[in-house]
């Protein structure tokens, strides 16, 4: 009985499933059977994009065509609500280009073209940021361009999720993950130039945002030379050549602060000195330099990363930015014992340092022996060489910018007249700006100002610092717009 049980049951035959219908929904499980994968693998493609899955409460579920396109070797089908013409257009038409006709091209094709036009509009603008958002009903696309935001393109906020949705795919990240932030990092090509891009995706209560940071390959390379303004430039390589000691460089974010970090990094890169940076992110590669991330999600910190830095018998120590107080209690006995530490941190100039840093419990004593040098600064926009026209300044900016000079440790008799005006025209964007210019101000902590210092009142120091020779951000401004560099307005911003 058992023997004849045996039998019927090998004569039985597999029964096959008819093919589901292309707009069914499959359970993971079956999707998982269709594709005859595992599924740790399976859940891989499900994160980078590959296969296209929706949340059904708390279950997965799969139309049985976007399976069957997978297996075919098909890519991700984007959904687009409205067409994305227009913006490819207004995209075209940013960067003077034609193009083919899309009438050929799929919506998928369509919005990978779209998203390349995004990217090469931001570097034929020279743009540092872009940002990707939406207002009501409208979807946005602006250029951060010498440091304004300008409208790139304005268009259905029904495009904003496949938009970020391809640049997700691009960064490998979780394409079904919305309401968390994520970021990514990947190298672009456009040309001959090379460049990083840095993406930021933001859930907001419009949904999701993208930002992404165009950081240009050869800033790496950049020199003192080239990025440092005359009146302060020996002064800085003056600072650079001391033996230990704490030079901080300060700034608002936008101000430049990181690429004069970088600037005086490779200056003192030598194959003699041994230079470790803690960095956090991690923006440009510099040769010669050891650098060294901050990751907190396993401890990384900046201070964790800096005692260990300390035990690997560093000459100079780069400290991308100094924010709590335990990172600037470690920086300042690294300054003590040995060693060159540079530093960014977040202030206004050079007096809101010293108060930052007795704010985070560094007593005034200890900044007078450990600290070398300290700069502050500002980016002005530099007018277009091809349209700015002569200007006259009313009595009340000149009045402005000229006490702004006098306290600041210039002197205005000696400062020039000749004032231009932004105009506009097509190779500035309609503008008038073309650029920007670096306004510093520098503090040598010598003698005196060390004196001053060890008084705790940061105010004073500044004007000690002042009344031996050193010229305010403010003053600088002015300086740029009295030779027509930049203009009075733009000087007014820097003051104000």
């Amino acid at each position: 009985m058992a023997k004849r049980r045996t039998a019927m049951k090998n004569t039985r035959q597999p029964i096959k499933k008819a093919s589901a219908p292309a707009d069914s929904l499959l359970s993971m499980e079956e999707a998982i059977e269709m594709l005859k994968t595992t599924r740790p693998t399976f859940y891989r493609w499900l994160k980078t994009g590959k296969l296209r899955g929706m949340k059904v409460g708390r279950q997965w579920r799969f139309y049985a065509k976007d399976v069957e396109g997978f297996l075919r070797g098909e890519g991700l089908r984007y959904d687009l609500p409205v067409g994305v013409e227009p913006v490819i257009s207004a995209l075209r038409a940013k960067i003077g280009e034609k193009g083919a006709s899309l009438t050929s091209l799929s919506d998928s094709e369509k919005i990978e073209l779209a998203s390349e036009l995004v990217i090469r509009v931001g570097t034929t603008l020279k743009a540092s940021d872009i940002h990707i958002d939406t207002v009501r009903e409208t979807g946005r696309l602006r250029y951060r361009i010498n440091g304004i935001l300008v409208m790139g393109a304005e268009f259905d906020a029904k495009l904003v999720p496949a938009l970020v949705t391809r640049f997700k795919v691009l960064g490998k990240c979780d394409v079904n993950i919305h309401n968390l932030p994520q970021d990514s990092r990947i190298k672009y090509t456009a040309g001959e130039t090379g460049i990083d891009l840095l993406m930021c995706f933001l859930p907001s209560l419009s949904g999701e945002t993208l930002t992404m940071r165009l950081l240009d390959i050869n800033m790496s390379s950049l020199t003192v030379d080239q990025m440092l303004p005359t009146p302060v430039k020996d002064e800085v390589i003056s600072g650079l050549a001391a033996p230990y000691g704490l030079i901080v460089m300060a700034g608002p974010t936008g101000s430049g602060k990181t690429s004069t970090l970088y600037a005086c990094v490779n200056h003192l890169a030598k194959p003699e000195k041994k230079v470790v940076s803690i960095e956090d992110p991690l923006e440009y590669a510099m040769p010669g330099v050891v650098q060294v991330g901050v990751n907190k999600n396993i401890g990384m910190t900046a201070a964790n990363a800096l005692r260990a830095v300390l035990r690997s018998d560093p000459n100079i120590i780069v400290v991308g930015e100094i924010k709590d107080a335990e990172t600037a209690d470690l920086a300042c006995k690294a300054a003590m014992t040995g060693h060159l530490v540079l530093a960014n941190m977040h202030a206004r100039n050079t007096g809101h340092v010293l108060s930052r840093l007795m704010d985070l419990g560094i007593e005034p004593y200890t900044l007078a022996e450990t600290l070398v040098m300290v700069t502050g600064q500002r980016l002005v926009r530099k007018v277009c060489r091809d349209c700015s026209a002569n200007d006259s300044p009313p009595e009340k900016a000149l009045a402005e910018i000229r006490e702004a000079a006098e306290s600041g440790g210039a002197n205005w008799q000696a400062i020039e007249r000749k004032f231009r005006r932004n105009v506009g025209c097509p190779k500035c964007n309609m503008t008038g700006f073309k650029g920007r210019a670096l306004a510093m101000e520098l503090m040598r902590v010598k003698k005196d100002v060390a004196a001053a210092i060890r008084e705790g009142n940061p105010d004073k120091v500044r004007e000690r610092a002042i009344a031996k020779g050193m010229v305010t951000i403010e003053a600088e401004a002015v300086r740029l717009a009295g030779e027509g560099i930049t203009t009075v307005e733009e000087a007014i911003r820097v003051i104000e």
